[in-house]
């Protein structure tokens, strides 16, 4: 959708505002995140096809690239654009598919190679996946949020994951940094135009 692609051109935006405002200077910015696959496929595959069907890509923001949204926004669609018909042949053929998938991994490890002069920014949406629909009996959800992964465990401290508002109509993100980034991201000019910090899902359902 359009407005998820606004949504990450925005938070990768502000996450390049708050290391700029940290250090003083800006660094170079690697954006991961994950794209689901079935509609990628020639021909699509059903929307509910079970298993993890998805894959990691990225995107690169030099020092001296244009920080507008637009231009933040085409380098997330670009980063999506890679997942073509050709790179999803190549993983899934028949004759050395393994060894493929082994090559695409090896450039997504090169990528997340520790560098001190990148900032990095990781990123998942569950968006459109239907979970304020779930009912096991109690009814539909309120609220909901993800678990916690251990994220420090696994060397990804900002980390934004994407989930649908109960009301359908909007994009809530959990957002996860240090805490002294936490304190200047959340008072980005940019982020303050579009969003709305830490509102409270439960008093808006019980309210309505």
């Amino acid at each position: 959708r359009s407005s998820d692609l606004a949504a990450m051109g925005l938070t990768w935006q502000c996450a390049i505002a708050t290391s700029q405002a940290r250090f003083g200077f800006r660094k170079p910015s690697i954006l991961t995140f994950v794209v689901n696959l079935r509609s990628r496929n020639s021909p699509p595959l059903p929307p509910y096809s079970m298993g993890n069907i998805f894959w990691v890509t990225y995107a690169k923001c030099l020092v001296n690239s244009d920080l507008k949204l637009p231009s933040m926004v085409r380098r997330v669609r670009n980063g999506i654009d890679k997942l073509d018909n050709s790179f999803l042949e190549d993983i899934k053929g028949k004759d050395g598919s393994l060894v493929n998938v082994m090559k695409h991994l090896k450039e997504l490890e090169e990528v997340h190679t520790g560098n001190l002069d990148t900032e990095y920014l990781s990123l998942s949406s569950i968006c459109n996946g239907g979970i304020y629909n779930a009912d096991f009996g109690w009814g539909k959800p309120i609220w909901t949020c993800i678990g916690s992964a251990g994220i420090d465990a696994l060397g990804l401290p900002n980390l934004v994951v994407f989930m649908d508002t109960r009301s359908g109509d909007g994009i809530e993100a959990w957002v996860t940094l240090k805490e002294n980034d936490r304190a200047i991201f959340e008072k980005i000019p940019e982020l303050l135009n579009f969003a709305t910090l830490d509102p409270s899902p439960l008093e808006i359902s019980l309210s309505a």
